[in-house]
């Protein structure tokens, strides 16, 4: 394809720097104002074939690096990220390699670095070394080197450190609730960042078994509660016995203990 065509019209999209470029009367590509600088396009030059497709094939080049520097000003991505947005644009896979090696010559991507401030990242976020490591091997992040960094950064104590301070403010949270609605929703939290179930129930014996004595906030919700009940059956025409059968019975379904429900019984 090497006939000569002549540029017949350069006109203006909405995006004032681009430009849709016609030759004969048909439509090429659009183009950037740097690209025709570069090339000097002009109403009426004339172009063959080999040079369309140079021009067309710069233009996509310039319009993925162009896409990928706006999608990376949101927040850091990784190469498998930037791969992935482009293939779903539409770019030819050349172009999409060709972006990469660009954007990784001037750092905007950097896998490494992606890998050690994302571990410190979710490392202040209570995340676990599991966790981690399942979400970078999902952004196309190579396994021995998220490994290597976790080792470096995030130590099974540290971890530990870390997971001991959660369930500790976690406990104060609920520390109204029986105790095993409190260790449930204790592991549903730590289970959903990671962490196994074998260190989580550790570190929950650990800290209640500290306990001295049941929270106000705990003591203040039982009595509401089994002052409601006793209420309410009482209200039900049952007798007193009845009524405290009843009452220990919908206590102990919402989570009490049976000496903590015994105890109630008895102040």
């Amino acid at each position: 394809m090497n006939c000569k065509m002549k540029i017949t019209s350069l006109s203006k999209q909405k995006n004032k720097k681009i430009y849709n470029l016609f030759a004969d009367g048909e439509f090429l590509c659009s183009v950037d104002d740097e690209l025709i600088v570069l090339h000097q396009l002009h109403t009426g030059k004339e172009i063959n074939g080999d040079y369309i497709k140079e021009i067309k094939q710069e233009a996509s080049l310039r319009k993925a690096f162009n896409m990928s520097v706006n999608y990376l000003s949101f927040k850091m991505r990784t190469q498998q990220e930037i791969q992935d947005y482009l293939l779903g644009k539409e770019f030819q896979e050349g172009i999409v390699n060709s972006v990469i090696e660009k954007l990784k010559k001037y750092k905007y991507i950097d896998d490494d670095n992606y890998i050690v401030l994302y571990v410190k990242s979710k490392i202040s976020q209570g995340y676990s070394k599991r966790k981690i490591l399942y979400n970078l091997i999902k952004k196309g992040l190579k396994e021995e080197n998220v490994l290597t960094q976790l080792d470096i950064n995030y130590p099974k104590d540290i971890e530990l450190s870390y997971l001991e301070v959660q369930i500790a403010k976690q406990n104060e949270k609920y520390k109204q609730l029986p105790y095993r609605d409190r260790v449930s929703k204790i592991n549903q939290s730590f289970l959903r960042k990671g962490y196994n179930h074998e260190d989580i129930g550790t570190v929950i014996n650990q800290i209640i078994s500290q306990e001295n004595e049941p929270s106000h906030e705990f003591i203040d919700r039982l009595e509401k509660l089994g002052n409601n009940y006793m209420k309410k059956y009482l209200n039900k025409d049952c007798d007193p016995k009845e009524a405290k059968l009843k009452t220990t019975q919908a206590l102990y379904r919402k989570g009490y203990d049976m000496d903590v429900i015994k105890k109630y019984f008895e102040t």
